[in-house]
């Protein structure tokens, strides 16, 4: 049996859990339906067994940091590969932690949300999918693939580890606030700088494209030369009026934003 040479074995160390998964995917069955995937319900989003779940491998007394993600701990790992099937997009520790906030405007009939984005993990419930793949986890067509071709305004915009895969930030943006009602609300989740194996020149994805920013919340990069920092503050504010945004679980940032007349 030929043994595996010293750079082999260097090339699997620096392979990231995303890419590692990927390489998989795209060998048992590429944009195939998920056939393990479940649809989340608020039922399951407020029952003791979701608790249990995301609470899994952590300290007896649950607490967890804010870098999960860079530290890879084995409740990360836990979330985001062994159960990413039944959890979905509520794997992430800053969704989990904004469930208050984000669940009575997702279960809200009334209103008209895009998951932009969300076709490998998406938002569910009433939300309009809107996606550069052709189908979502499940195997639905994906009927929209750019917010222009969503008819009329919407309430909100949801979007989830998607924006830092766009070099047209701006670009985006401005289609964001236009496609939003006056009043709507723009909801990120994105990653954050501190996670190392996320930022630019580091991340490769030839399925979803490469990261190009490194967001954070400080005026200027913490890192020295670090590539594609942004505070993303600057930028949603040109377009709309932020409420809030703040560091999260996960080395991720959640931010509230609304279009006002």
């Amino acid at each position: 049996m030929t043994t595996p040479s010293p750079s082999f074995f260097r090339r699997l160390y620096t392979l990231s859990p995303q890419k590692i998964a990927d390489k998989v995917r795209s060998v048992i069955g590429g944009d195939r339906p998920n056939p393990t995937a479940q649809l989340v319900t608020g039922e399951f989003l407020q029952s003791e067994e979701y608790q249990q779940m995301m609470a899994a491998h952590l300290p007896y007394d649950r607490s967890y940091d804010l870098h999960e993600a860079q530290n890879f701990t084995a409740n990360f790992r836990y979330r985001h590969f062994d159960c990413r099937d039944r959890l979905g997009i509520f794997r992430w520790r800053g969704i989990e932690r904004n469930l208050d906030f984000l669940l009575p405007i997702l279960t809200d009939e009334t209103k008209r949300i895009i998951d932009f984005g969300g076709a490998a993990s998406s938002v569910g419930f009433h939300s309009i999918i809107v996606d550069q793949l052709p189908t979502d986890t499940f195997g639905n067509p994906v009927r929209f693939h750019s917010l222009k071709e969503v008819e009329g305004e919407v309430d909100v915009i949801f979007s989830s580890h998607t924006l830092e895969h766009i070099p047209d930030l701006d670009g985006i943006l401005s289609d964001i606030a236009s496609k939003l009602k006056t009043g709507g609300r723009l909801i990120l989740h994105i990653p954050s700088f501190s996670c190392e194996r996320w930022r630019p020149g580091i991340h490769t994805n030839v399925k979803y494209n490469d990261h190009v920013w490194a967001f954070g919340l400080e005026p200027d990069s913490p890192i020295p030369g670090l590539q594609g920092y942004c505070n993303i503050v600057t930028p949603v504010s040109k377009h709309l009026t932020v409420e809030r945004a703040e560091y999260c679980g996960d080395d991720s940032i959640f931010l509230v934003a609304e279009k006002e007349g």
